[in-house]
C-alpha cells in the first residue's frame, strides 16, 4: 500500500512495470464454500471475480457491500473489510497505487 497518493507517473509504463503507478495484489487460495479471506490494508480497485464478494464489519455484523462478480474501490484497513467466497478456491486480483516499486533510471540514488 502506498503511504501517498503523491507518486510520479512515468508515461508509457504498463502495471507492474517497475516505476508504474498502478501495481497489482492478488489474493490467493480463497477458501472454497463460505470462506472469508481478510483484505490486506490499502487502497485498491477491485477487479470483479465470480462468486467473491466483499463485506464489511460494522461492529456487530458483516454485510456485502460489494456483490459478486462486481468491481469496486476498496479502503482496507487489513480487520474489517474481507472477501467473502459462494463458490470454488479463487483468486482476487487487486489493483493498487505503486508502493514503493523502483524506478530504474541514471540519476537514482
Amino acid at each position: 500500500m502506498a503511504l501517498g497518493l503523491n507518486k510520479i507517473i512515468v508515461q508509457g509504463l504498463s502495471t507492474d512495470d517497475a516505476g508504474a503507478f498502478p501495481q497489482s495484489v492478488t489474493v490467493t487460495a480463497l477458501a472454497s464454500a463460505s470462506g472469508n479471506t481478510a483484505i490486506p490494508a490499502g487502497m485498491y480497485t477491485l477487479i470483479p471475480a465470480a462468486n467473491v464478494a466483499v463485506q464489511v464489519y460494522d461492529g456487530s455484523s458483516w454485510s456485502t457491500c460489494i456483490a459478486a462478480n462486481t468491481g469496486g474501490v476498496v479502503f482496507s484497513d487489513g480487520t474489517n473489510w474481507r472477501f467473502s467466497n459462494a463458490g470454488a478456491n479463487a483468486n482476487v486480483t487487486l489493483v493498487t497505487v505503486n508502493g514503493g516499486d523502483a524506478a530504474t533510471g541514471t540519476y537514482n540514488s
